[in-house]
């Protein structure tokens, strides 16, 4: 049985896209759960003003970028 892929190559272009509704899914996840956690983050963690303001969110972006990254990594397919 051949796997099914849940992101595929853009027809023009680098990059990739979502060829299912799993794909779909996963990227609307991502945006809901970094903006929702961004939020939470900036409301309920007291960072002083300045320069510093922006890591905390960083903390949080960059591992969940991370785990999108090899998801999508392992469910692309070729052509």
């Amino acid at each position: 049985m051949a796997r099914r892929y849940w992101f595929r190559s853009k027809r023009s272009g680098p990059g990739i896209t979502p060829a299912t509704w799993e794909g779909w899914a996963l990227v609307v996840g991502l945006v809901v759960v970094a903006l929702g956690g961004v939020a939470l983050i900036s409301y309920y963690v007291p960072f002083p003003p300045g320069p510093w303001r922006f890591f905390g969110p960083l903390a949080f972006l960059l591992p969940l970028l991370a785990l999108f990254f090899w998801i999508t990594d392992r469910h692309t397919g070729g052509d």
